[in-house]
């Protein structure tokens, strides 16, 4: 194979594997509204990505807001992902060149807790058992 071919085809795997990270976040109740670092995502189910570089550099912190219930922060999870450990295993470490073996847990899940019903409301509620 000549040395120009060789250059290219490793240019065009180093942009088809790409250098972000991404994660899928869910919420209890479905449709939060999810905000990563202050930048608004989407409602859930989100997909946030991120660069290579910020992956490194810092941990995430995810706010989800709904009608009804508590605003809640989460740290985005980050973990060992086996499948990368493994390619990179099979490829003698060219893999690493191109994706680490850390990645975000992915789903990551939001449970967020109901506000308190407030004094002299109508909502429905439960006899205390005898």
């Amino acid at each position: 194979m000549k040395p120009s071919r060789w250059i290219g085809m490793v240019a065009l795997l180093t942009i088809i594997a790409g250098c972000g990270e991404s994660v899928m976040i869910k919420s209890y109740p479905v449709g939060a509204r999810i905000s990563v670092d202050g930048t608004f995502v989407g409602a859930t189910p989100a997909a946030f990505v991120t660069s290579r570089e910020q992956f490194d550099a810092k941990n995430f912190v995810a706010v989800a807001e709904h009608p009804g219930y508590q605003r809640t922060e989460y740290t985005l999870q980050k973990t060992t992902c086996a499948g990368r450990v493994v390619g990179g295993v099979f490829t003698l470490g060219i893999l690493f060149l191109f994706k680490r073996p850390t990645c975000f847990q992915s789903p990551q899940y939001i449970d967020m807790p109901p506000l308190p019903a407030a004094p002299g409301s109508t909502a429905l509620r439960v006899p205390p058992s005898e």
